[in-house]
């Protein structure tokens, strides 16, 4: 699977997580282990674009501006997620994962309106797959590590 390719299925995985920790029919605990399954699973997002993906273009010049503003993004979303420990409320925690999601739906959708054409055009499609392939591989090694 091309890098492309295997970022947008993870979005649509994040996405039905979102989806599924917002449903109201979960009780508040429920929704935070879902929360903290779905924490875990951003956290290696992050090291893997940051190990694997961001540096096959970083310093591009023609990207340079959409990597750093996504990458901001990125930082911010740890910070977020680590504002989840201060929470006393259920009331709050709703309040702070709705603010959350909206960032995180729009950082993907950055991603995939701004940054993905670019790269599409930027590398040939074995490109794509030889990036893609080490993407899958460092996920499979982090999971390996860290669960």
């Amino acid at each position: 699977m091309n890098a492309v390719e295997f970022l947008l299925k993870e979005h649509e995985k994040v996405r039905q997580m979102l989806d599924e920790i917002n449903d109201e029919s979960h009780k508040p605990e429920t929704k935070k282990k879902m929360f903290n399954t779905l924490c875990d699973d951003l956290l290696r997002h992050e090291a893997m674009e940051h190990k694997i993906w961001y540096p096959h273009f970083k310093a591009n010049e023609k990207l340079d501006e959409t990597v750093k503003h996504l990458i901001s993004e990125e930082k911010h979303a740890e910070k977020a997620i680590n504002q989840f420990d201060k929470v006393e409320s259920n009331e709050e925690w709703e309040k702070l994962f709705l603010k959350f999601k909206q960032d995180v739906l729009h950082h993907a959708h950055e991603e995939e309106t701004k940054l993905f054409p670019k790269i599409k055009k930027m590398f040939s499609e074995g490109e794509l797959e030889n990036i893609g392939h080490e993407m899958y591989s460092f996920k499979q090694q982090y999971l390996k590590e860290n669960n």
